[in-house]
């Protein structure tokens, strides 16, 4: 069919008339709804189709045939009560989706029908009079001209025939679902028949008619036999006292009796396996306290050696200082004096030792040469480790037993060996300086030989500061009295004071007053009130992801923890090595923790400058260039740092971007209810992408919206897209990250997971608790309207919008680097160098200075 709107628009423009609307009524539209249609019809169908091919195995109550070339040749299979329960389950999700299309289907055409109702209504109201220009006209009160009557008799056939259209999908969805009903029903019923005939069944080779055996022995029945005692059985109450014979009862009675044995026999194994099982942790209780000890043993070896390390090296020190200090021998004449005995003599020969006193201008003690190796091993372990506390001992013992030496009387000829005196002042001269360095360098090496450390610079650099924290650092360096911290994202109150949440400290007093309140571990996924809590929070009591148990949950070192497990998984699991994109700027620790986990990361563009908002175009552009299968990381809330989220339909377009590329979202979640103070606005991004049918991960903190910063509280949840294995799927998901959280932190902490659980499960404290964020959240967004305020009172230049536009703790300022640092300078003002502040470091008190500040140093650098 062609098309003539184009010429007839041509044609009107160029007698300058209005071109001619679009014809709601065209081909392709009608085309759209008899495929839609279609698409429905033929899913009916085919499920309809898949009911009946398999009801005879849906029904069938008999067990599995046998291996054999007869099984072989039946047409039916054999189904387990487990896949008849996922026939169902699969079943009724198909109904529901196509119920769901049919409803939407219907929808849609309503609002078509309405929307061109009102078209032709405003049509004729336009170039027509009314009724009274009618009733004018000769047409005795006629409303509706010919053309009207006749355009909505067209618009009349056609909604007739797609509401019979409509009728005629319900009417066969309604007899599929009735089909799966009847076959629901009717296998109910045979499993009760069959339950209710094992009695007569069991029996019936041992009874010739119900009521007793037969005087000649048992006889076996015949199938029509076992149908009659079946149906006598269903038709009749069984009273075992008037029913059954005695022996019949005996027998039952038997049975009974083996039955129990065989109980009490599993009973007492079960009881030595536990006993068992208790001696085993005995013994693995003992090796640990074993191991414990050894391990102390072994830590006060270390410190022992430490020890003797110091001890070395001041012996060293203290040898060295000797060398330096000046003898306190009187200076003699003479170059070289002796200073032995006869009996100190043989001592020296043995011990091969020669201490000499040099007498020059400066006197000096002269260490002794290494002793040559000595025959005797004996000899040689107590001369290596002569100390130099033994050596100067040994040096003192020769002066003070040698009066004949000290004397300057003394005959060389008189002594049994003596120091030959040397004339050459050269010689003096090389035995002072030389020799002695050498010694010591000698003796040095051997008392305390250098070691080199396998992790030098080249292999372990130094790593730079933690910029945040060493901001901290030197804010509380500072002492001038007016400083303001605005760069730790924690809040504080009006007095710059931390703020614990009243709801927390209820939830602490019932604690520490429970009396059944322990230190033990908690299991490896964490504390299982707290996770389900947490995860109904994040995706609102009534998902359709917990109700149909699509979502795993863990308990995680807070925020950050819950980031690093999921980049664990995601390294270790998701297939073909994806890149992780995550806002332009985003918080610093998302490039190291995905970076040590082996992920490789990019960026999108998120900020813009110019607008101080948020960069849409530039980011949806980024999102659509990257390679499918990509991980996309999301701030759910209150972007950190820039403080400017999304709109929802900014939302929608971009759940609909990552839908095309196939995309993993990855949802970071630090501020739910802190950012506007209503919980449900706040999480609105993450359970619109749930409802979309994403698979995807959140990381949640409650460090920020429970003031619960030291307590380290987080999740980590995994939540899987739809369909008939998500159950299991989510179950071998489970199972991978306790081992990846059982190699990291074994456990995760205790105390901040029990407070959060009370809050969260108790009505009357969660409520309390939404009445704790209004007040925080309230206070910031008062500061951020007391800071505008001021901004625009002084004139400073620029525009200031985007302090009240943007959200949460966090607020990019715009100002520079240069500028931030001259605030830190001049007016002692903590910020990052990027301009961002937390508006939780504002209060009452401090807003006009740091406005005043601002305005000035944004001044002075125009």
């Amino acid at each position: 069919m062609t098309d003539l709107t184009p010429v007839l628009n041509e044609l009107l423009k160029g007698h300058d008339a209005p071109p001619t609307a679009k014809p709601s009524l065209t081909l392709q539209n009608i085309d759209e709804f008899l495929k839609e249609a279609y698409r429905i019809n033929s899913h009916i169908t085919t499920l309809h189709a898949y009911l009946r091919n398999i009801r005879q195995s849906y029904l069938s109550t008999a067990p599995p045939p046998r291996r054999t070339h007869l099984a072989k040749d039946t047409q039916w299979k054999y189904l387990t009560d487990r896949q008849r329960e996922e026939i169902d389950a699969e079943t009724k999700q198909l109904l529901r989706e196509l119920n769901a299309s049919i409803r939407n289907l219907a929808e849609a055409e309503q609002l078509r029908q309405d929307t061109d109702s009102t078209v032709t209504r405003k049509k004729y109201a336009r170039l027509g009079l009314g009724a009274i220009g009618s009733w004018a006209a000769g047409g005795a009160g006629q409303t509706k001209s010919s053309e009207q009557e006749l355009e909505e008799a067209r618009a009349n056939t056609i909604s007739g025939h797609r509401e019979s259209v409509l009728w005629y999908l319900r009417q066969k969805l309604q007899a599929c679902g009735s089909f799966q009903a009847s076959m629901m029903e009717k296998r109910i019923t045979r499993e009760m028949e069959k339950n209710k005939s094992v009695l007569a069944n069991s029996r019936a080779g041992q009874m010739p008619e119900l009521g007793g055996f037969s005087d000649g022995g048992s006889v076996p029945l015949s199938k029509h036999q076992a149908s009659t005692a079946a149906h006598h059985i269903e038709s009749q109450e069984l009273d075992p006292e008037q029913e059954l014979t005695p022996e019949q009862i005996q027998v039952f009675e038997k049975e009974n009796q083996d039955m129990l044995k065989h109980y009490e026999s599993t009973l007492v194994q079960v009881q030595t396996a536990e006993k068992s099982l208790v001696e085993i942790g005995q013994l693995q209780a003992q090796l640990v306290n074993n191991l414990a000890t050894q391990s102390a043993h072994v830590d006060q070896l270390v410190s022992d050696s430490f020890l003797t390390t110091e001890n070395v090296g001041g012996g060293n020190k203290q040898l060295k200082k000797a060398t330096e200090r000046k003898s306190t021998a009187k200076y003699w004449n003479t170059t070289s004096i002796l200073l032995t005995t006869p009996n100190h003599n043989r001592t020296l020969e043995r011990l091969n030792i020669k201490f000499v006193i040099c007498g020059s201008e400066r006197a000096r003690s002269c260490l002794p040469e290494p002793p040559e190796p000595p025959e005797s091993p004996g000899i040689a372990a107590r001369v290596r480790p002569l100390s130099t506390t033994r050596i100067l001992f040994t040096k003192a013992r020769l002066a003070a037993a040698s009066p004949h030496a000290m004397s300057p009387h003394t005959s060389p000829q008189n002594s049994s060996s003596v120091f030959k005196s040397n004339s050459n002042s050269n010689s003096t001269k090389n035995n002072s300086t030389g020799t002695p360095n050498r010694r010591l360098q000698n003796i040095t090496a051997h008392m305390s030989p250098s070691n080199t450390t396998s992790f030098g610079a080249n292999a372990v650099p130094q790593a730079p500061e933690d910029p945040l924290f060493g901001l901290m650092a030197a804010y509380r360096a500072d002492t001038n009295p007016q400083k303001v911290d605005l760069g730790i994202g924690a809040y504080r109150d009006n007095d710059a004071k931390p703020w614990v949440l009243p709801v927390v400290k209820k939830a602490d007093e019932i604690l520490r007053n429970d009396p059944a309140l322990n230190h033990e571990y908690l299991p490896i996924a964490g504390l299982a009130s707290f996770t389900s809590a947490a995860a109904k929070l994040i995706l609102g009591a009534s998902s359709p992801a917990i109700a149909e148990k699509r979502v795993c949950s863990l308990q995680t070192i807070s925020g950050t923890g819950a980031v690093h497990l999921g980049g664990a998984f995601l390294s270790k699991f998701y297939p073909g090595k994806p890149t992780v994109y995550f806002s332009n700027p985003t918080w610093a620790n998302h490039n190291q923790i995905f970076s040590n986990v082996h992920i490789p990361i990019a960026t999108y563009p998120y900020f813009s400058k110019e607008t101080k908002g948020l960069d849409f175009e530039g980011m949806k552009k980024a999102i659509s260039g990257a390679p499918e299968r990509s991980i996309i990381l999301l701030h759910a809330c209150a972007h950190n740092p820039t403080g400017v989220d999304p709109t929802q339909d900014q939302w929608k377009e971009l759940a609909e971007i990552l839908k095309q590329k196939s995309h993993f979202p990855f949802f970071d979640c630090a501020y739910q209810g802190f950012a506007s103070g209503d919980l449900a606005k706040d999480a609105w991004a993450v359970r619109y992408f749930v409802e979309q049918g994403f698979e995807l991960c959140i990381a949640q903190s409650f460090s920020k919206n429970l003031g619960l910063y030291g307590e380290r509280a987080g999740c980590f949840h995994f939540v899987t897209n739809p369909g008939t294995d998500a159950e299991t799927t989510v179950k071998r998901i489970a199972s991978q990250l306790a081992i990846l959280q059982r190699s990291e932190i074994s456990n995760p902490p205790a105390y901040g997971a029990r407070v959060a659980s009370l809050i969260l499960n108790d009505e009357a404290l969660f409520k309390e608790w939404e009445e704790n964020l209004r007040t925080m959240s309230g206070r910031i967004i008062t500061m951020r309207d007391a800071l505008k305020n001021k901004l625009q009172e002084l004139g400073t230049p620029g525009t200031w919008n985007h302090i009240t536009d943007q959200i949460g703790m966090f607020s990019f300022t715009g100002l520079n680097e240069a500028q931030v640092l001259k605030l830190r300078e001049v007016a002692h003002i903590y910020m990052t160098k990027n301009g961002r502040i937390s508006m939780a470091g504002l209060n009452t008190n401090n807003v006009e200075y740091f406005a005043k500040a601002v305005d000035k140093v944004v001044r002075e650098s125009q």
